[in-house]
């Protein structure tokens, strides 16, 4: 746990705990809180807090074995909670993959399924967040919102028939955090738009805005949905790709009439590192080959071709059922990294459980492998933030229930063999 301190502020309490009990400091850090005793310092990282709350000028932090109790905090009470939630909230956003600064900030009440509480409320770019003190934080990414209401002092955000949050006591901020939210649901059509432009440079205007429409970054799709002009874009970043050969193999053993594509572009400076990373291993590559070589040839720059460029600059994955419905199959293949496969217990509705896949690929911002880390890996003090996103994320911790399996690429022969056996595996239970 990073023991550097965020708050400039010494605070001081009484500390009634199972490790502690008595006086002591109170370290405010990056990834948890210490309570520094004088013959005794224990950590207590965000990872593992609950709940946070301050009751009859104690704050009481909840860490699911036992509750910690903060008093004789004086006239610092509230600003100790206050400093302790704040940090807990950056660990949190760092955890939600949320950088750069808020659009808008508020707080006020929040109400979804049968839960609600008090929580700050930010939206950002790409999504808004709820920052409730306890395991009900919440990620809401704009890119799956259908719907908002305001009425009766409160906004409804919409995502589907089943998932639906409700911010109220807002005050005055009510009708500029409305704003907020549409105008950057607007940004991202628009993103989609120029997105779409740079997968297919010659589309026009209007036609670039109905093709975002329609193909959104980051989002996988059925290609039979889509018109012949995206297929055949989509399908050469694909080909271009590390999943090339799996591409078509997952056609002919899956049902390929349902496969869908995600495709999204490297941000500029991912492209580029990644870029250099791969013109250093060209370039290690030669001079290993080359016992002796001439200064000419010893000052010559390595250069990708354009196809190695090109599969550096897209980020694909696919998604397609097993033949027989019960298995989902989900190949990765993202620059810089390895191809992947993950299989996945499936829907019987493959709709519904494409917009599950997409909403845990969109929570984690395609770092995949929170879905596939063992219950004993994901307690672990280096997977603190894949823990907290799960434990905030419903989708993530439904792709970890129906998470089946990987196949592993060592060889295309023994990666399809390997495929075929699980799937005969997982027809047979």
């Amino acid at each position: 746990m990073d023991n550097k301190t965020v708050v400039d502020f010494d605070y001081n309490g009484m500390v009634s705990s199972s490790r502690l009990s008595g006086e002591a400091k109170l370290l405010i850090c990056e990834d948890g809180l210490i309570l520094d005793g004088l013959f005794d310092r224990v950590p207590i990282a965000y990872a593992d807090m609950n709940s946070i709350v301050l009751e009859n000028y104690v704050v009481k932090i909840n860490t699911g074995d036992e509750t910690i109790a903060i008093s004789q905090l004086g006239q610092a009470c509230e600003w100790f909670y206050r400093d302790l939630l704040d940090a807990f909230n950056s660990k949190v956003l760092a955890s939600f993959h949320v950088t750069g600064e808020p659009v808008l900030e508020t707080e006020g009440q929040y109400s979804y399924g049968v839960l609600q509480g008090n929580a700050k409320i930010s939206v950002y770019p790409d999504c808004i967040c709820i920052l409730a003190p306890n395991l009900r934080a919440r990620r809401i990414p704009l890119a799956f919102v259908s719907g908002m209401k305001k009425e009766n002092y409160a906004l409804t955000i919409i995502l589907d028939k089943d998932e639906a949050y409700t911010l109220s006591m807002i005050g005055s901020d009510l009708d500029p955090l409305e704003r907020a939210i549409t105008g950057q649901i607007r940004k991202q059509r628009e993103n989609d738009a120029a997105f779409v432009s740079k997968l297919i440079p010659s589309l026009g205007f209007s036609e670039s805005l109905k093709a975002g429409a329609l193909l959104r970054e980051g989002i996988a799709v059925q290609l039979k949905q889509l018109p012949a002009f995206l297929v055949k874009a989509i399908d050469g970043k694909v080909r271009n790709s590390k999943m090339g050969s799996a591409y078509e193999q997952l056609k002919e053993i899956c049902d390929n009439e349902r496969m869908a594509v995600s495709i999204r572009c490297m941000p500029d400076e991912e492209f580029e590192a990644l870029k250099q990373a791969e013109i250093e291993k060209l370039e290690r590559i030669t001079e290993s080959k080359q016992e002796t070589a001439s200064e000419a040839n010893m000052s010559e720059t390595a250069e990708l071709t354009p196809e190695q460029e090109d599969a550096l600059r897209w980020a694909v994955w696919a998604a397609v059922p097993s033949r027989d419905g019960r298995t989902a199959v989900v190949e990765f293949a993202l620059p810089g990294e390895d191809a992947a496969t993950y299989l996945f217990r499936a829907d019987p509705e493959w709709e519904r459980f494409l917009m599950l896949l997409n909403r845990g690929m969109e929570a984690t911002q395609m770092r995949r492998e929170v879905f596939s880390l063992s219950d004993e890996a994901l307690i672990k003090e280096s997977n603190a933030g894949q823990r907290m996103l799960k434990m905030r994320s419903p989708s993530i911790q439904e792709l970890r229930r129906r998470f089946i399996g990987r196949v592993i690429h060592r060889s295309e022969e023994g990666w399809k063999k390997s495929l075929l056996e699980k799937l005969d595996a997982t027809h047979g239970t």
